[in-house]
């Protein structure tokens, strides 16, 4: 095939559409590691930061590639499929994102960062209390106080 000035125009036309349909697979990977999120909180109504805090963490933690892998094994599959399915390095995955959305830690290597702590879905269990700073007064609020 002979570089031609018309071939080469042709092509990069074909450029935009190419980015265009990458940006929708990334769409739609996060929406359905959203979902899958979702699934394990047990709630539908979570906070953008924190779906976005758990999506950079699984990165962090396993690769881009793992959530790549992730989302391909997850379509249109339950979490409890998944977990009655046996596979090891999803019930790893799973676990990770639990105890990122129950406790508000989040495990990189050696390191424990409380990155999620006020929006914990643990506080959402008790219903005499709220995370500190949140829970109304000033500063630390009502955890301030000896009571």
């Amino acid at each position: 095939m002979t570089l031609t000035r018309r071939t080469l125009l042709s092509s990069a036309a074909l450029v935009p559409l190419v980015a265009q349909a990458g940006l929708l697979d990334v769409g739609r990977s996060e929406a359905v590691f959203a979902d899958v999120v979702r699934q394990v909180a047990g709630v539908s109504g979570l906070a953008p930061v924190v779906l976005t805090t758990v999506r950079e963490a699984f990165v962090a933690t396993f690769g881009g590639a793992a959530l790549t892998a992730f989302v391909q094994a997850v379509q249109g599959r339950s979490v409890d499929d998944l977990l009655a399915g046996g596979h090891a390095a999803l019930g790893e995955q799973i676990r990770f994102i639990a105890l990122a959305l129950f406790t508000g830690e989040v495990q990189t290597g050696e390191q424990t960062k409380v990155t999620l702590y006020p929006w914990s879905l643990a506080w959402a269990t008790l219903g005499f209390s709220k995370a500190p700073g949140l829970c109304g007064g000033p500063a630390f609020g009502h955890w301030a106080h000896a009571q």
